[in-house]
């Protein structure tokens, strides 16, 4: 496995790449929206719960509870529609006021 390792930093010396550790991997895929496995999802947690609605395509046939997660995606779109309400994918962006402080003056 070393030579592996060898061989992929000897092919991108050129190229400036540098390895990266795991803190690094989950920063970058949690901010494009990828789940782990195991770590943020598991088999007792529904892709909707785990705020993957926009890559479960619920319309390309029946599976595993596929009616189960149709009946949830629908509750969720009605609980959204109520400002009062947050989805299953979260509560709505609240944009801070400039200046505003977030901490005591004392604390900064």
């Amino acid at each position: 496995m070393a030579h592996l390792w060898d061989a992929v930093f000897a092919a991108g010396a050129n190229f400036g790449i540098k390895p990266i550790g795991l803190g690094a991997r989950d920063t970058l895929r949690l901010e494009m929206g990828f789940a782990l496995y195991g770590n943020d999802l598991d088999d007792t947690t529904s892709p909707l719960e785990a705020g993957l609605g926009w890559i479960t395509k619920l319309n390309k046939g029946d599976f595993n509870d596929s009616d189960f997660l149709k009946s949830k995606k629908k509750l969720a779109s009605a609980a959204s529609s109520s400002p009062s309400r947050c989805s299953t994918a979260g509560c709505p962006a609240t944009t801070i006021p400039s200046r505003t402080w977030l901490a005591t003056p004392s604390a900064r």
